[in-house]
């Protein structure tokens, strides 16, 4: 069992070490251009640095958006994860997209910055293990993963984090002009995203499930993504979408329904960004009994309605309170289609 660790890190090791000097060609490109051609002209590179997860990217958008409005000559880049390269790489004001394998790599591509300014919107103290432990800790700013929250939204909570202004804008997810068009459930459709990569968020299968045949029973189809699907229907109106389409491509999905349900997750933060009507679950996280991290219509509640079980985790959230708000929002869909 020990060697087929071992072995499991050295093949981990070679994408690592190829991204790494791939990266770092790149970011001395950077200081190159920098040195001689922008410096010139007064224009600076921006590095924003936000690697995952999917709703924090989504939910940051509008920190590039800011950067390049104060300064519109400035040259900036954007590191992500490669997983989620979809959200950032055609986004208009980003200048450049860098792929990293994690935060290890991060933590080393930040000894070539040399005349790049960073933007590090990571929150203090988050633990990475691909192959050593490293902490963002940044002792001098006050938001932590204990506190953020205490801070409004999770952009407010960011901006606080890495000393730039506060913003409070909506996100906007951008498309890609080669989005290949996909084959479309049948309208109108109902999106269901019900799995987080915290497990304190989920609200479980057989709540999902049941939720989901009531949806129908409604004269909805239901779509379910993501990467992995726990709704267990044998039935013509059920779409298991789970796996099988880029980020991209699954935000095309979600713009096109008619609701978005599901839990507090990355594909909530893309229903907000491309402004279908949410239907969001929230339990207790951490310290945090009640929060609401995001802004725009899902912020404000004028394109959302936010469900909370206000005495516990989601998974107690009680099921008949969600079918009630759940038959009110979707027979107003329904009369306004």
């Amino acid at each position: 069992m020990k060697n087929n660790k071992n072995k499991q890190k050295l093949y981990n090791l070679f994408p690592f070490l190829y991204s790494l000097c791939k990266n770092i060609i790149i970011l001395l490109s950077l200081n190159f251009k920098y040195l001689f051609f922008l410096r010139r002209k007064k224009q600076r590179i921006i590095m924003v640095v936000l690697i995952e997860h999917m709703g924090d990217i989504v939910a940051c958008e509008p920190v590039s958006r800011y950067i390049k409005k104060e300064n519109p000559d400035d040259f900036i880049i954007w590191i992500v994860k490669k997983e989620y390269k979809d959200i950032v790489r055609c986004n208009p004001n980003v200048d450049k997209t860098v792929c990293v394998t994690g935060l290890t790599e991060l933590i080393l591509l930040s000894f070539f910055k040399f005349f790049i300014r960073e933007i590090n919107l990571h929150i203090s103290k988050r633990k990475y293990k691909p192959f050593f432990n490293f902490f963002i800790s940044r002792k001098r700013f006050r938001v932590t993963l204990k506190n953020y929250y205490e801070y409004g939204s999770l952009l407010e909570a960011v901006c606080l984090a890495a000393n730039i202004k506060k913003l409070n804008d909506p996100p906007i997810f951008h498309f890609c002009k080669d989005l290949k068009s996909v084959d479309l459930p049948k309208k109108p459709y109902a999106v269901f995203h019900c799995v987080s990569n915290q497990p304190v968020k989920n609200w479980g299968s057989h709540n999902f499930t049941r939720l989901a045949n009531d949806v129908i029973d409604m004269g909805f189809n239901v779509a379910e993504i993501g990467f992995t699907g726990i709704i267990k229907l044998n039935t013509d109106n059920y779409y298991n979408l789970c796996g099988r389409y880029s980020l991209q491509e699954y935000a095309y999905i979600i713009k096109n329904a008619s609701v978005f349900i599901g839990i507090d997750s990355g594909f909530s933060h893309i229903a907000n960004a491309v402004n279908t009507y949410g239907i969001i679950l929230i339990g207790e996280l951490g310290n945090f009994k009640r929060y609401n991290p995001y802004t725009g219509g899902y912020g404000n509640g004028e394109n959302a309605a936010i469900i909370y079980n206000e005495k516990g985790k989601l998974m107690n959230l009680n099921y008949n309170r969600v079918l009630l708000q759940c038959i009110d929002i979707l027979n107003k869909i329904k009369s306004n289609a």
